[in-house]
């Protein structure tokens, strides 16, 4: 590419000659024709024809819109009446300059601060941080209102040193009917720097401002007789630090139930942040212990990200089922053996027994005491008739209850008192308790009894048949021994 104006070659094109400063066009192509270059640099050279301000108008309309960068946020421009479409004039000149491949050169121009009107925004956190620059248009229309005019002998010195005086008229004409302080305000407002850098920014960096057209730049220097200075460089300082946090250091899992069958319950942390999240949990029942569940954040960390600068570190977490009970089994009555049976006294005839009364016949031991209130503790003794302990196991008063249906000569020689133990015997030995406190300090000093279920969870149960029909033919016995009562209740 060679530059239109001087002629010297551009191999790295750009969009002003390094040489002579021209606006290079970018539709050139590029050539070592040396008489290509003089015809071009010839024709830049001519005298421009005269566009009219209407033609600017309809030509330019979004140029400079265009060269806004769009990786920035945009700052909400403040709404004011326009005499006339201001947006629509600053970009017919621009395109003008560029046409021609003027720059202006500053000579003595009053100064406009643009410090003064420019205002930088830092959002987001260290090392995360933002800028946005916004312009003041009501501070600068208080401040130039009756300042700023439009200055023809400027236009037209500018337009002198650039070797076409006739290009005064161009500018004066597209000016003439707008407001130069709307025109003016409209140009900077609309993103005429460019912040580098910008994104991730960081407490102790330096950002720069960079005027995103030079051409509009000297536009309106050259239309106003003013000249900008430009930004100050700013060092990024005061964005807050970011916290980082841990969902799942101060959640409390409690795995409840029994092993198998259990289930899992999530308390929040309890600090400003915990108490916000939500969570999911991949399994919540039928657990059992060495179970591996998944408990993850459902929380956007975004948010927190966005709104508290909270560093989310971790968002799920893998967590060992532990502590659930182990389930009581079912108590199995084990077999007793079979005693020898002892010689016995031939058996009196059973009488005909007395009617039972309502209470059930399965009915073990209430909350009373015995009968007999000078007896004291059980005694072995007191179970039989004649006072003579019979049979052979010293551990039970009938050893196989359990296993055979009981006929009436295996309960003969037994009190109303041992009548009652025996049946509780039963009972015991299928792991009952007892509220009874005679018959559970008897049932405890043995060497087998082990209490499993209590008396209300036992009786809801039912009994086996065997032992159904052998506790009816004992209290039976035992309310006709005791004159219709039981001996104890």
């Amino acid at each position: 590419m060679f530059c239109p104006n001087c002629g010297i070659e551009i191999k790295n094109p750009e969009a002003f000659c390094p040489n002579c400063g021209t606006r290079l066009p970018q539709d050139i192509s590029v050539t070592n024709d040396v008489q290509e270059k003089q015809e071009k640099s010839a024709t830049r050279k001519m005298p421009q024809e005269k566009v009219q301000p209407k033609a600017y108008r309809e030509q330019l309309g979004a140029s400079v819109h265009d060269k806004a960068p769009r990786n920035l946020p945009k700052p909400d421009p403040k709404k004011r009446k326009k005499s006339g479409a201001g947006k629509v004039i600053v970009p017919v000149v621009v395109v003008a300059v560029a046409a021609g491949g003027f720059f202006y050169v500053h000579q003595n121009k009053k100064m406009i601060d643009l410090n003064k009107f420019y205002t930088l925004t830092l959002r987001g956190y260290n090392g995360n941080g933002f800028a946005e620059l916004t312009f003041d248009s009501e501070e600068f229309e208080k401040e130039y209102k009756d300042k700023l005019t439009l200055n023809e002998a400027s236009a037209r010195k500018w337009a002198e040193e650039q070797q076409d005086s006739d290009y005064a008229d161009t500018i004066i004409e597209a000016f003439q009917d707008y407001d130069p302080v709307e025109t003016m305000c409209d140009a900077l407002e609309n993103n005429f720097y460019t912040i580098s850098p910008n994104g991730q920014l960081k407490n102790g960096q330096t950002v720069t401002f960079e005027c995103n057209s030079q051409e509009l730049e000297d536009v309106l220097e050259a239309a106003f007789g003013y000249e900008f200075k430009d930004l100050k460089d700013y060092k990024v300082e005061g964005l807050e630090k970011v916290t980082e946090y841990d969902p799942f250091e101060n959640l409390k899992v409690t795995f409840k139930g029994v092993n198998g069958e259990g289930t899992v319950e999530l308390e929040n942390p309890n600090d400003k942040v915990g108490k916000t999240l939500e969570y999911y949990v991949d399994e919540e029942d039928n657990l059992s212990n060495g179970d591996v569940i998944t408990v993850e954040l459902q929380t956007d960390t975004n948010d927190l990200w966005n709104e508290d600068a909270i560093y989310v570190t971790q968002t799920s977490k893998d967590i060992v089922v532990s502590g659930l009970a182990e389930p009581t089994p079912t108590p199995i009555p084990s077999p007793s053996p079979t005693p020898t049976t002892a010689p016995v006294a031939s058996p009196t005839p059973m009488p005909t027994a007395t009617p039972a009364p309502a209470e059930a016949a399965t009915q073990a031991d209430t909350s009373g005491t015995a009968v007999n209130a000078e007896s004291g503790p059980a005694l072995r003794s007191d179970f039989y008739k004649d006072g003579q302990i019979t049979g052979t196991d010293p551990e039970y008063i009938i050893p196989d209850s359990l296993n055979r249906e009981l006929t009436y000569s295996d309960i003969a020689n037994l009190s109303a008192r041992g009548l009652s133990f025996a049946r509780n015997e039963m009972m015991a030995r299928m792991g009952r308790g007892f509220k009874n406190q005679e018959l559970a300090d008897y049932f405890k000093s043995t060497s087998w009894y082990q209490e499993t279920v209590s008396p209300e969870v036992f009786d809801a149960q039912g009994l086996p048949s065997i032992v159904e029909a052998n506790a009816s033919l004992m209290m039976d016995e035992e309310l006709r021994l005791n004159g219709g009562e039981l001996a104890i209740k």
